[in-house]
């Protein structure tokens, strides 16, 4: 066992330095020592999954359910990997487990998802919406909401960048990598533009990284609170504690492309912060209907606990606006820093918006750009793993529409 767990140490390792396929082959070789291992075996489907082969995440996901019928979390794995108007046979089998009463809230949750997922499929948007909505008030029940404090951090952001002069900046700037934010509202078209610009030949996708929130949390914060004096003492120190970060990220995972992508999505709440430290990097807003925004928040599982306002309608909508807030805030004091991008236009005129994107992040043009469904360089982890992995289609334009007699986004 000493072996196996030697192995799953150095994976892991390798996974934080987003070598994502050594890590996947020290994973098989720890799973060969231990060939029921559940956790094992999701974490390896999952990788396969976030990678784009989707045939392998299926068999994972097929055997975790096998060896647990009732593991849930694969269910929910495997609703992803399915255009139910296709397949039945797995349909079959949740809506047999959902009638056995026999699972929990925790269960529940995911199953309902899943199931959610699968009657949209299949255009019965009443049942659909009735899983989506019944695992989302599970959700509530169990982890509450945040909303308010929200209203009350992004207010004081706002206010600590009302007195802060922009044209300030520290000396030290990145100049070696250029960074290119993708930024936005969860289900905004991020991943899509990221999938996009990563498959240039000149640029690194990184997915979603943390190091920017992680350096303002490290040093900019009072009693969780952004602190204006610490900020303009970095600058007049000539300190640039979030370049520092970034290049050790770069070193750290052996970069050798000349731009690098960061698309945590909610890096939208720290333009001020890029625009001072990071004055050389590219800065993408990608923007989309509000009511499908919200909507499409509304019906996946989104487990991270700075996300608990995504389970009532009411909440999604209010994190809307104050996101729609702080967008408008920096429109009027850094407009010319950042770029808004439209999903729609991307979708229906997807050759014109994908050039004009190439030529806002300062790149020569590269034909591959056009075929980014099949980038194999990126590890996706979000919900948007499957899609992103498609050619251009456009069901999800208006996608609301179809439940907007069950919930109102407003």
């Amino acid at each position: 066992m000493s072996n196996f767990h030697s192995l799953i140490s150095s994976a892991n390792k390798l996974k934080l330095k987003n070598d994502y396929y050594s890590a996947l082959k020290l994973y098989e070789q720890a799973l060969s020592l231990n060939k029921k291992n559940i956790d094992l075996m999701y974490e390896i489907g999952s990788i396969h999954r976030s990678l784009g082969d989707l045939k392998k995440a299926r068999q994972f996901f097929f055997k975790i359910i096998k060896e647990e019928p009732a593991n849930t979390k694969s269910h929910r794995m495997l609703s992803t990997l399915f255009d139910y108007k296709f397949e039945n046979d797995h349909l079959n089998i949740m809506s047999k487990l959902f009638n056995s009463k026999k699972l929990n809230d925790v269960e529940l949750i995911d199953l309902e998802f899943a199931l959610g997922k699968a009657y949209e499929d299949k255009e019965d948007y009443e049942l659909s919406f009735r899983h989506f909505k019944s695992a989302n008030d599970k959700k509530y029940e169990m982890t509450g909401s945040n909303i308010e404090n929200l209203d009350k951090h992004f207010s004081q952001i706002i206010e600590t960048f009302q007195k802060i002069d922009f044209n300030m900046t520290p000396s030290k700037i990145v100049d070696d990598k250029k960074l290119i934010f993708i930024c936005g509202m969860q289900r905004s078209g991020t991943t899509l533009v990221e999938q996009i610009i990563s498959k240039h030949h000149e640029v690194y996708g990184a997915n979603e990284l943390n190091i920017l929130l992680n350096a303002i949390r490290n040093n900019f914060l009072t009693d969780f609170k952004l602190d204006q004096s610490k900020i303009l003492e970095n600058i007049k120190n000539q300190k640039n504690i979030i370049h520092d970060a970034y290049k050790e990220m770069i070193s750290n995972f052996k970069i050798s492309e000349k731009y690098v992508t960061d698309k945590a999505n909610e890096n939208f709440k720290w333009i001020g912060i890029i625009k001072l430290f990071l004055p050389n990097s590219i800065i993408i807003h990608c923007e989309r209907n509000r009511a499908d925004i919200c909507f499409s928040i509304f019906k996946n599982n989104f487990n991270s606990k700075n996300m608990n306002w995504s389970s009532k309608p009411e909440h999604i909508t209010r994190y809307y606006n104050l996101y729609e807030k702080i967008m408008n805030f920096w429109k009027q004091e850094c407009r010319d820093f950042y770029y808004d991008i439209s999903y729609e236009k991307l979708i229906k005129n997807s050759e014109k918006e994908i050039k004009n994107l190439i030529k806002i992040c300062n790149l020569k043009w590269d034909d591959n750009c056009l075929k980014f469904y099949e980038n194999n360089k990126t590890y996706i982890k979000t919900t948007s793993a499957v899609q992103a992995r498609m050619p251009i289609y456009s069901k999800s334009i208006g996608n609301y529409s179809n439940f907007k007699e069950y919930v109102k986004f407003t």
